[in-house]
C-alpha cells in the first residue's frame, strides 16, 4: 500500500514540473529543448543508479550496507532542486515575431 501511493505521488509531480520548465523556453524551439530536457533526464536517472551501486554494499551475511547515505543524497538533491526551481522564469505567452538562433 504504502508503494501504490509513494508511485502515485512521484509521478504526480511531474506534470506541473515540465509545466513549469516547459514555460522558461520560447515556442518556437520548445521541442528541441524538450528532447534536450529528455537526454539530461535520461542520462541523470542512469548516473544516480551507477553512483547509488557505488554507495550501497553487500556485507558477507547478504545484508545491504550504506543504503541510507543514498537517501540523505536523494533528500539534499530535491532541496537543491527546490530552491532552484524559482530560479526559473517564463518566457512571455506572444510568440516571437523574428525569431532566430542567434536569440538562443
Amino acid at each position: 500500500m504504502v508503494c501504490a501511493f509513494f508511485f502515485v505521488v512521484v509521478s504526480g509531480r511531474f506534470i506541473p514540473m515540465t509545466a513549469v520548465i516547459t514555460s522558461a523556453v520560447p515556442v518556437q524551439i520548445r521541442g528541441g529543448f524538450m528532447s534536450l530536457n529528455t537526454a539530461v533526464q535520461a542520462a541523470g536517472s542512469g548516473m544516480s543508479s551507477l553512483l547509488s551501486g557505488y554507495i550501497v554494499t553487500q556485507s558477507t551475511t547478504g545484508e545491504l550496507q550504506n543504503h541510507h547515505y543514498v537517501g540523505y543524497l536523494a533528500v539534499g538533491l530535491g532541496l537543491i532542486a527546490s530552491v532552484l526551481i524559482w530560479k526559473i522564469k517564463p518566457v512571455s505567452a506572444q510568440p516571437v515575431k523574428d525569431f532566430s538562433p542567434e536569440m538562443v
